[in-house]
């Protein structure tokens, strides 16, 4: 299934389409009237950590000093899943594996909810592998969101061109309800769903985007799974998550 590219909700003319296209990896942004553009320097709660070096020099958004720019749809705000000090749990982080993910590996964890770093976790699948998964899951442990919020993660693949959406094409973002009790998953989107991928361009990043889910549901998870099915990806490297919400 082809995973579809969409820099905003709203339908972009063709020129600035092809013309963000082609400068995507540069850093463009929709500027387009159905689109926001926002620069994200803060987490939920407001992030008061230092942010750390990454190998590409990138920012986290929810990390001090960050001016990333997500291109969220038009009256929506890109917000966070990182926590305001080291200390907090408001968003906490979790990995699992399932299947016979022999070699599978995802180190690093809690660096996509540490305001006191930028560089990212990473999800590693041996090439080869015919079945099996890895994911990551951040949970927001005080904010419930409504259905039709985007929410996904902020992600980059060492060596590859994010252009080429088949380097996406093993990864599914899925939203999730989580209880004291239970964890039903509400709404999934890639390769192996019926529901694409919808990509978020970041100013900033060169070589990062959002891949994102629209909830149909309320939420207050999200999912990333990396399986092994394609062979095309051996590994991803994840630096936040987060949802396009309501501007206030």
């Amino acid at each position: 299934m082809n995973l579809q590219h969409s820099l905003s909700r709203s339908a972009l003319p063709r020129y600035a389409f092809l013309a963000c296209a082609a400068l995507f990896l540069a850093g463009c942004a929709d500027s387009s009237p159905g689109s926001n553009t926002v620069v994200s320097s803060s987490g939920g709660s407001g992030s008061s950590g230092s942010s750390g070096s990454s190998g590409s020099g990138n920012c986290k958004p929810g990390t001090n000093g960050c001016q990333t720019i997500v291109a969220c749809p038009a009256g929506t705000t890109f917000k966070p899943f990182v926590n305001a000090t080291s200390s907090d749990t408001t968003f906490v982080a979790s990995m699992a594996q399932s299947g016979l993910c022999l070699g599978c590996s995802v180190a690093n964890t809690q660096n996509v909810v540490d305001p006191a770093t930028s560089d990212p976790a990473t999800i590693s699948i041996p090439v080869g592998l015919l079945n099996g998964d890895a994911s990551i899951t951040v949970e927001d442990t005080s904010t419930t969101y409504p259905a039709g919020d985007l929410v996904g993660f902020i992600v980059s693949v060492p060596g590859a061109d994010l252009l080429n959406l088949a380097v996406l094409q093993p990864v599914t973002v899925t939203s999730v309800d989580i209880t004291s009790t239970s964890s039903t998953d509400v709404s999934s989107a890639g390769s192996t769903r019926p529901v694409a991928l919808d990509l978020l361009s970041l100013l900033a990043n060169t070589g990062e985007t959002v891949a994102t889910v629209t909830s149909t549901g309320p939420f207050n998870a999200v999912r990333l799974d990396v399986s092994g099915v394609a062979n095309v990806l051996t590994n991803i490297d994840v630096y936040a998550a987060g949802a396009c919400v309501a501007n206030p």
